[in-house]
């Protein structure tokens, strides 16, 4: 569970901003969360370019750097893109700080910085009880606290000045570190929603293994107004003709090639399976193939497939523009999801990017949003993203969330001037006709 975040010099970012899942004043508490001081949603608004995206990049890149320094980035490199605007940044380290609840109970804070050859620093605390831990601290040496148990010195030296200790203890298989490393490298899932369309084969996958996951899609394309009754997972009858077809193909080319062009004649994963989409018609129901349905139904039931995963496993869905293909009431259910403890049983989290001012209103009178789950970003005037909440102004409960807002009461506003490009292409058109 993620409970807060801090990075610096990441690409539009250049001072610290943190992100905060901890409740604040006056929060109801509901024992029916493992942890009701931390809240499951996170809202973030802001105009475009402003660096929305870049703030949850930025903890999916932890996620990454964990997961894949060790066996992936290249030795005396990393793939960090510092802030560009100014003369200095550029040769100063990129900080990441979490703050997180792993799967064994225990709280940990893990950080690292890194310039573009080697890691600068990086730490990994634990907190079984209010005192700090430390299992170890990495500045030009990795130094181990008494707490540390395994093959320390062995790990160490396997260590690049380019990769995370943390990547190389949990190659091997350092227990201590285990329960950081696997909600670091697991728990933390970037869905793109204009990028819909690679969750088909996990819905295929989940499908193939699991009837709840069946039944829960096909009551969400029920229950969604898209005309559809059923989902269902049947036997891809053109799986076996593609492949025959590919390998005629390559095989046809390599003939026509010259003896020393070898081609890869390795048939791609054709898929074995296809989604069909059962839908009501006049003389009974009609199986649609899932390509001949819309983008909207595409991007609904990836959506409710992200879901799902993350509610089961209590993970952090990290979702950005999540109201880009969604109509806002399909949204707000979405969030209503993880903000209920008898569907979020096992407290997942939803941190997502939108421009939906109409989540702030909330519906028959109880606001969807709490005042702590709502951030601002924007942009100063040298380019930097800066990110504040909802929390940090006064007043705020007696404010009409939604219109305060659009009325650019909180910042975080577009600064519209169209009018003023589309008089100077006018301006500069007459200018060379003249």
């Amino acid at each position: 569970m993620l409970l807060k975040f801090r990075v610096s010099n990441f690409r539009s970012i250049r001072d610290e901003v943190e992100i905060d899942l901890y409740r604040g004043r006056g929060f109801v508490e509901d024992d029916r969360w493992r942890r009701p001081d931390v809240g499951t949603v996170a809202a973030i608004y802001g105009p475009n370019a402003s660096g929305k995206s870049t703030v949850l990049r930025a903890l999916h890149f932890v996620s990454t750097a964990v997961r894949d320094s060790f066996k992936k980035w290249t030795e005396g490199e990393t793939p960090r893109v510092p802030f560009l605007l100014d003369d200095v940044s550029a040769a100063l380290p990129s900080e990441f700080e979490v703050d997180f609840l792993a799967d064994d109970g225990h709280e940990y804070i893990y950080g690292f910085a890194i310039d573009d050859n080697r890691v600068v620093s990086e730490h990994l605390y634990q907190y079984k009880s209010r005192k700090r831990t430390v299992l170890y601290e990495r500045d030009d040496e990795i130094s181990f606290g008494p707490s540390f148990r395994g093959p320390a010195r062995h790990a160490a030296q396997l260590t690049s000045d380019s990769t995370l200790f943390l990547s190389v203890a949990a190659a091997s298989g350092i227990e201590v570190v285990s329960a950081a490393h696997r909600w670091l490298s697991d728990s933390i899932r970037l869905y793109d929603s204009r990028g819909y369309s690679r969750e088909h084969g996990q819905i295929i996958k989940q499908a193939r293994r699991r009837g709840p996951f069946v039944e829960a899609m096909s009551a969400a394309a029920a229950s969604a107004d898209l005309g559809a009754t059923s989902l269902k997972l049947e036997e891809n009858p053109y799986a076996n003709d593609a492949r025959e077809q590919y390998e005629k193909i390559m095989g046809a080319l390599q003939v026509a090639l010259p003896d020393n062009v070898n081609l890869d004649l390795t048939s791609p994963d054709f898929p074995e399976h296809r989604l069909v989409l059962q839908h009501a018609a006049a003389n009974g129901s009609v199986p649609l193939p899932f390509e001949a349905e819309s983008d909207g139904t595409h991007a609904f039931l990836s959506f409710v497939s992200v879901a799902l995963r993350a509610l089961e496993k209590g993970s952090t869905c990290i979702v950005d523009e999540i109201d880009s293909s969604l109509h806002p009431v399909l949204v707000s259910s979405l969030v209503q999801m993880f903000q209920d403890p008898t569907m979020n049983r096992n407290q997942a989290q939803l941190l997502f990017t939108t421009h939906d001012a109409s989540l702030l209103s909330g519906t028959h009178g109880e606001r969807l949003l709490s005042k702590d789950s709502v951030w601002f970003v924007e942009k100063s005037a040298v380019g930097e993203t800066q990110l504040f909440a909802l929390d940090e102004y006064k007043r705020v409960d007696e404010q009409n969330w939604q219109r305060a807002y659009l009325s650019g009461r909180y910042g975080a506003m577009p600064s519209v001037m169209l009018r003023n490009a589309i008089q100077t292409f006018w301006d500069a058109r007459d200018r060379d006709e003249q």
